[in-house]
């Protein structure tokens, strides 16, 4: 039985790298924290993807852990998690036209990130 250890390495709260077993990883973020590319120490790309507003990537080659935001993605259920609960990104709001506000701005609603657990 072999045993494979990861280890995160963080700096002002962002990820910016990875080890796993003897490979390592260095995860480049946008200013959100998203994970836009993961390389390895001879610059090959092992993960790249582009992010929507609401998390939703496109223009996805490779795999990561570690996406929209620097949260975890469970790739089998399409979750991030959030510390505290799961969200699924993925879904589209009921009514993409919003009435708006006497002020003629609409409010930052969490609703649309339909909240798991």
């Amino acid at each position: 039985m072999s045993i494979t250890i990861t280890k995160h390495f963080y700096a002002d709260g962002l990820q910016v790298a990875r080890m796993v077993g003897t490979g390592t990883y260095y995860l480049h973020a946008d200013a959100l924290g998203s994970i836009r590319l993961e390389t390895t120490i001879t610059v090959t790309v092992r993960f790249s993807s582009n992010y929507v507003p609401n998390g939703k990537n496109y223009a996805v080659s490779g795999k990561a852990v570690f996406m929209y935001t620097g949260k975890m993605h469970i790739s089998n259920t399409g979750l991030y998690y959030e510390g505290a609960r799961y969200y699924y990104r993925h879904l589209e709001p009921p009514n993409k036209r919003r009435t708006p506000t006497p002020t003629g701005c609409e409010p930052w609603s969490d609703a649309d990130h339909r909240t798991l657990g």
